[in-house]
């Protein structure tokens, strides 16, 4: 599956993802904010790739975010209950302030509205990651609470 955005396109991992994933997890906040998804070696990033490879786009969504044929990010959105998905989302840090990530998570959001049930996303994002924290207002992210170290906020959908 294929998901056309203005500035990249959404697709399913594949295993021939697997050093571009790599790469991307091993830039220097991936580790520290989306912890989950770095790989300590090789090894784990096929292990990743293969089960994000697997998502079956009903109950979970993993998208590699290229742009003219190159890897440059990641959505993960994992249905935590009937109308919810837990959603985080990366970018190497070269894609950076380009708008891709907006384009990317708003064209992620039309497609979740215009072909499943889901009611929103929920995304949980360090305080100490301004960029997100300020991108998930890009996208219409609601804030709906901060805890010690985190603000949660949801996309809605419906």
């Amino acid at each position: 599956m294929i998901i056309y955005g203005k500035d990249c396109i959404l697709r399913a991992f594949d295993l021939k993802d697997v050093k571009s994933f790599y790469a991307i997890a091993h830039e220097d906040d991936v580790k520290s904010f989306v912890p989950y998804a770095y790989p300590e070696n090789m090894h784990e990033a096929f292990e990743n790739v293969y089960t994000y490879s697997c998502g079956d786009m009903k109950n979970d969504f993993y998208l590699v975010i290229e742009r003219e044929g190159e890897i440059v990010g990641a959505i993960i959105s994992v249905r935590t209950n009937e109308d919810s998905l837990d959603t985080s989302a990366f970018i190497s840090r070269n894609y950076r302030g380009m708008g891709i990530m907006t384009d990317a998570m708003n064209t992620f959001v039309k497609w979740i509205k215009e072909n499943t049930n889901y009611k929103k996303l929920v995304m949980t994002i360090d305080l100490k990651n301004v960029a997100s924290n300020h991108q998930i207002k890009k996208i219409g992210g609601t804030f709906m609470m901060e805890t010690d170290s985190y603000n949660v906020y949801n996309v809605f959908v419906r």
